[in-house]
């Protein structure tokens, strides 16, 4: 796997930043087949009261349909 990430502060006082990234990786299905694929996109973290909160638009880069990402916390 790969990822590349630029974060951006937009409201550092409220702990609110834009970020771009790409993605790449390994992908499987339920029957095990694999291959590989690859993202870009961009979204919007807010390192809010109760944790991190993560808001991502991811565009596949084979021309599939884009994805709307919520995550909550932070990657280890």
């Amino acid at each position: 796997t790969a990822r590349a990430e630029l974060e951006l502060p937009l409201f550092p006082s409220i702990g609110i930043s834009a970020a771009g990234f790409l993605d790449a990786g390994g992908i499987y299905d339920l029957d095990g087949r694999g291959g590989t694929g690859a993202s870009a996109g961009f979204g919007l973290l807010w390192d809010s009261p109760i944790g991190a909160l993560r808001f991502d638009w991811a565009f596949p880069l084979d021309g599939g349909k884009p994805r709307f990402l919520f995550s909550f916390g932070g990657s280890f």
